[in-house]
């Protein structure tokens, strides 16, 4: 059956050491950004924080400068390893190899929607302009941007927008193979306005730029470098960063991002025994709640295996 998880921390200590370092890293990364609009970027993970940043301030010019120059003066110092001045990888390094075959298209996991409700609308002045986001992830950490799609351009309290016979909003195909069994499968849902469009594909290109930095911090660390060469820990520490960077960036902000929401399903297989153990071919019914910036919104659907 799916389930809708909160990415948690690490358990072990060193590795939760190490998101919280990288945690860390991308908040003072926000706030340099914020403070000084313009700011060159100084890498691949820097440039996705870049990206959020600018279009924030594309949305309300000049709103986040005065708090973070506070923020910042009495931050602490950036890790040694922070985005600043990070070698995600090394140049000499032979390139590595790829974690996941490509496949061809085949049977996929599809989140469809049944019907989306307006419960409470934004903050924001006039009617709600609602675009539904996202992206999502394999088992290896692999992450595929959904496409935008406006849900209403004009939504008020109690309006439901309804799919006859159902939309699919979300598509995850499956994989030949797994780093280990059960393999997990995540459809990650943004619900934002429709002026701050594009928060999803800034989100899941800072999630991929991460994976290679979390994989070189943990194997830097003694006692844990081995599971560097495991996407399974990979991965969680990765979403559990993002996760967490994006609940600090709406409770920084209090605006912006309505929700987020995780769905995920573990497959102990590929046979229709595993399909079936996992609720895709006799789909159950469920709904999202996404609330934030004084919104609160709905959306009915359920997963299903479409081959």
């Amino acid at each position: 059956m799916p389930s809708f998880p909160t990415p948690c921390a690490p358990s072990d200590p060193q590795i939760r050491a190490v998101g919280e370092q990288v945690l860390g890293d991308l908040q003072r990364s926000f706030r340099a950004h914020a403070a000084a609009p313009g700011r060159a970027a100084k890498n691949d993970i820097d440039r996705g924080v870049q990206n959020i940043v600018a279009a924030r301030a594309k949305r309300a010019p000049g709103r986040d400068q005065a708090r973070a120059h506070a923020e910042l003066d009495g931050a602490a110092p950036p890790s040694s390893a922070s985005f600043s001045g990070i070698q995600i990888i090394d140049p000499n390094a032979p390139e590595p190899e790829p974690e996941a075959p490509a496949v061809p298209r085949g049977p996929r996991i599809a989140l469809v929607g049944t019907e989306v409700r307006c419960w409470a609308e934004t903050n924001e002045a006039g009617a709600d302009e609602i675009v539904l986001g996202g992206f999502c992830t394999d088992p290896f950490g692999n992450v595929t941007p959904l496409d935008p799609r406006m849900i209403d351009d004009d939504f008020e309290v109690g309006e439901l927008v309804e799919y006859e016979g159902g939309q699919v909003l979300a598509e995850v195909p499956l994989l030949a193979t797994a780093p280990s069994w059960p393999a997990t499968y995540s459809i990650t849902l943004t619900l934002v306005e429709k002026d701050v469009e594009g928060f999803d594909q800034n989100v899941a290109q800072l999630w991929s730029g991460l994976q290679p930095h979390v994989r070189g911090r943990l194997g830097a660390v003694a006692g844990v470098a081995g599971l560097a060469s495991r996407a399974v820990p990979v991965v969680a520490v990765t979403s559990w960063v993002v996760s967490s960077f994006v609940s600090w960036m709406r409770e920084w902000s209090q605006d912006d991002l309505i929700g987020t929401r995780i769905i995920s399903v573990a497959l102990e297989g590929l046979d229709d025994g595993a399909f079936a153990r996992a609720g895709l071919l006799n789909p159950q019914m469920f709904r999202l709640d996404f609330k934030g910036s004084g919104g609160h919104y709905s959306i009915d659907g359920y997963l299903t295996l479409l081959r």
